[in-house]
């Protein structure tokens, strides 16, 4: 594994520890079915994005342990708004953590993306992680730098 997807993997298991009140475990595999795709886009030093693509089980578990909700009782805006949320969350902690001391980086508002594109000559970093059996996979990408 990379520096960079250990870093990756260890502030999305503490971002879901401290705000979700989640206990992640790693996963060598991604989900096997994405209902959601929660997609932050950013710029500065470095252009990329970063997505939470997860189960929808995955993001109600999220919404219930954050809210305090019993299952089935939060409905799909207030879900889809707390996954929104940890993408910002965790988007600001992973970049604060990798940009070179000094550098900014602008995040764009969070959204929920149908798919994602599948560009070439784009750095990707991927984490799989499952809580109570509820999966999801975080990706980080960076677009490729001029030469």
């Amino acid at each position: 594994m990379s520096d960079l997807n250990s870093t990756l993997e260890r502030l999305t298991v503490e971002t879901l520890e401290r705000h979700a009140f989640m206990f992640a475990e790693s996963r060598s595999t991604s989900p096997d079915s994405i209902d959601w795709r929660a997609h932050l886009d950013f710029s500065g030093w470095r252009s990329g994005s970063i997505t939470i693509r997860c189960t929808r089980g995955f993001s109600e578990l999220m919404c219930e342990e954050l809210l305090g909700f019993e299952g089935g009782e939060a409905d799909e805006d207030l879900t889809r708004d707390v996954l929104l949320e940890f993408v910002n969350v965790l988007a600001g902690r992973v970049l604060s953590e990798i940009s070179p001391e000094g550098r900014s980086v602008k995040l764009q508002s969070p959204r929920i993306v149908e798919s994602e594109s599948q560009e070439s000559g784009v750095e990707r970093h991927c984490v799989a992680i499952e809580v109570d059996g509820q999966a999801a996979e975080v990706v980080l990408e960076f677009q490729a730098q001029a030469s």
